[in-house]
């Protein structure tokens, strides 16, 4: 039982560790992004700039800290 919980915590581990923090704020921006996009309609979103991706979103950031 403690060999095949260890080797499941350690599987476990690893696909964890293959995140990054990166890739994982990356993901939580553009889904919120997407989302906010399909609950607004058509006729709300003429007018208004389309919303930065992440890329956009991180350049901006970084200029504002400095």
């Amino acid at each position: 039982m403690t060999k095949a919980y260890f080797l499941l915590l350690l599987a476990c581990s690893q696909v964890f560790y293959g995140c990054s923090n990166n890739a994982v704020t990356r993901g939580m921006f553009e889904g919120i992004r997407t989302r906010n996009q399909l609950q607004t309609t058509p006729s709300e979103q003429v007018g208004k700039p389309a919303p930065p991706d992440y890329n956009e979103f991180e350049r901006f950031r970084q200029e504002t800290t400095r």
